[in-house]
C-alpha cells in the first residue's frame, strides 16, 4: 500500500467526508510511518530491534491498511475496525514511548496517536449505524 503521496492518495479522499477523510488519511499516514520506524530500527540496532517493539508496529501497519481499506469502501464493519485500529495505535504509540529517547519514536507516537484520535473521534459522533457502515449509506 504505497499511496502515501501523490495523485492516488487525492483520489482517495476526493467528496469524501471530512471525518472520514481524517480517518483514511491518518491510517495511510500511520501504515507509512509504521514501516519507516521498523526500517529505521533495525538499522539503528540496539534497543531499537526489540522482537515484541517490531512485532508491535507490524501489527499497527498492517491495522492501518486493513482500516483504511473498510473506510475507503465503506465496508460493514468499518466501525469495529476503527475501534480496533485506535486500540492497536494506542499501543504502538506507548511501545514508541518506552524506547530511549529519538526524534523518529516521537514522530511515529505522535503520528499514530493522530490516527487514534480520528478514529475514536468518528466513533463518538455515532457515524456509523448498526451495521458498521456509515450512517445513510
Amino acid at each position: 500500500m504505497k499511496v502515501g503521496t501523490g495523485t492516488f492518495k487525492a483520489m482517495l479522499l476526493k467528496e469524501r467526508d471530512p471525518m472520514l477523510r481524517d480517518v483514511i488519511e491518518g491510517c495511510i499516514d500511520s501504515y507509512t510511518v509504521c514501516k519507516e520506524t521498523i526500517a529505521y530500527s533495525l538499522e539503528a540496532g540496539e534497543p531499537f530491534t526489540d522482537g515484541r517493539f517490531i512485532l508491535t508496529l507490524l501489527c499497527g501497519s498492517d491495522t492501518c491498511r486493513t482500516t483504511a481499506e473498510f473506510v475507503i469502501l465503506e465496508a460493514e464493519l468499518g466501525a469495529d475496525s476503527c475501534q480496533f485500529c485506535a486500540l492497536v495505535l494506542e499501543r504502538c504509540a506507548l511501545r514508541c514511548d518506552q524506547m530511549p529517547d529519538d526524534e523518529q519514536m516521537d514522530v511515529c507516537a505522535r503520528t499514530l496517536r493522530r490516527t487514534a484520535a480520528a478514529c475514536q473521534q468518528i466513533l463518538d459522533t455515532n457515524f456509523w449505524d448498526g451495521d458498521g457502515r456509515p450512517a445513510g449509506r
